[in-house]
């Protein structure tokens, strides 16, 4: 089920993200594009950085490319038989 306000469109999914967002997802993940940012900075003027660190930032960069993934209505699949 989806609902059309102002031209977007409102699913359960897409609702559960924006709650998600609302109740502190977006500042996590704001937080997330600025380590990435400065982890970016950091290897250009080759300060050191840990390699526990790249792996945890590019993990924490995958949920959230997820969660804006989730923002937009996913066409359902058809099958052709």
């Amino acid at each position: 089920m989806s609902t059309e306000i102002n031209n977007v469109i409102l699913t359960p999914t897409i609702s559960e993200t924006i709650s998600i967002l609302q109740s502190g997802g977006a500042n996590a993940c704001c937080n997330t594009i600025d380590k990435a940012t400065g982890l970016i900075l950091d290897l250009k003027v080759d300060n050191e950085v840990s390699t526990d660190d790249i792996i945890s930032i590019i993990s924490d960069l995958r949920i959230v490319s997820s969660m804006i993934k989730r923002l937009a209505p996913q066409e359902e699949e058809v099958y052709n038989e």
